[in-house]
């Protein structure tokens, strides 16, 4: 901005030659100025980055814990097995024992 400043002092300096070196400069120091700041804003804020991380992490966090719930929900228990009654634990498979009134009837009448 000296630069233009300076020329601008002197109307007898204000050709397009130098109007051209001065714009030449302003634009580089405007594109080294302007890539730096960049890459600070494309990067965030300290806060920005932080939030960013918590969330991230609750979303794995919550992601992780749903399927450990889909999973262990979706096999039984070891233990809710069904157990066979005390009663038929001791006969032989195919010799269950009948309720009173129906042994050693075959469908008909018993006399």
């Amino acid at each position: 901005m000296e630069a233009f400043n300076a020329l601008t002092a002197d109307e007898t300096k204000l050709t397009t030659e130098n109007i051209r070196t001065v714009e030449r400069e302003f634009l580089a120091s405007a594109q080294v100025l302007l890539k730096s700041e960049w890459r600070r804003v494309k990067s965030g804020e300290w806060t920005f980055r932080i939030a960013k991380l918590l969330a991230m992490i609750v979303i794995l966090v919550s992601i992780a814990i749903g399927c450990f719930a889909a999973y262990s929900t979706s096999w039984p228990e070891r233990n809710s097995s069904p157990q066979p009654a005390s009663s038929q634990l001791g006969t032989p498979l195919g010799q269950a024992t009948l309720p009173q009134g129906a042994a050693g009837t075959k469908g008909g009448s018993a006399k």
